[in-house]
Order: structure tokens, then C-alpha cells, then sequence
């Protein structure tokens, strides 16, 4: 059950941050920070 719910919070994470660069927020650097101190996969625009 934590590893469910470990990937559901990882999924929120990545589809607001991808809102945040489609409206302009966020820059990749950020996308990228958020990628290694979580240690989650990449997204795709900073691969």
C-alpha cells in the first residue's frame, strides 16, 4: 500500500510541475532541482 501511494504523490508532483511549465511558471532547472532531491524519474523536458 505505501509503494501505491508513494507513486500516486509522485504522479501529482510531476502533473502539476508540468502545469507549471506549460503556463510559463516553472523553468527546467526547477523540474530538474525537483527530479534529483526526489530522487523520481526524469521528465521528459529536462532528459
Amino acid at each position: 500500500m505505501r509503494a501505491q501511494r508513494v507513486r500516486d504523490a509522485e504522479n501529482q508532483i510531476e502533473m502539476q510541475i508540468a502545469k507549471w511549465t506549460a503556463e510559463g511558471t516553472v523553468k527546467s532547472s526547477v523540474a530538474a532541482e525537483y527530479s534529483v532531491t526526489w530522487g523520481i524519474r526524469q521528465l521528459p523536458e529536462i532528459c
